[in-house]
């Protein structure tokens, strides 16, 4: 807390914390580029256990998981 009136705060990110913007950046590129894979095998694993599509009594499609 610094000496002010009114009272601040200042904050900064720890040598580990300094380390995570490379990986996180790569981790979202990694994501963008295979989004449409991760929902074709969401799709695919949705239809292996629920073949005919049904929606559960109470629930519609956009309420569970996608």
């Amino acid at each position: 807390m610094e000496p002010t009136i009114p009272p601040q705060v200042s904050y900064e990110l720890t040598e580990l914390g300094l380390g995570l913007p490379r990986p996180f950046a790569q981790l979202v590129r990694w994501i963008s580029a295979h989004t449409p894979e991760v929902i074709a095998a969401q799709q695919r694993y949705d239809h292996s256990v629920n073949p005919a599509g049904l929606v559960p009594a109470g629930r519609s499609e956009r309420s569970g998981a996608s």
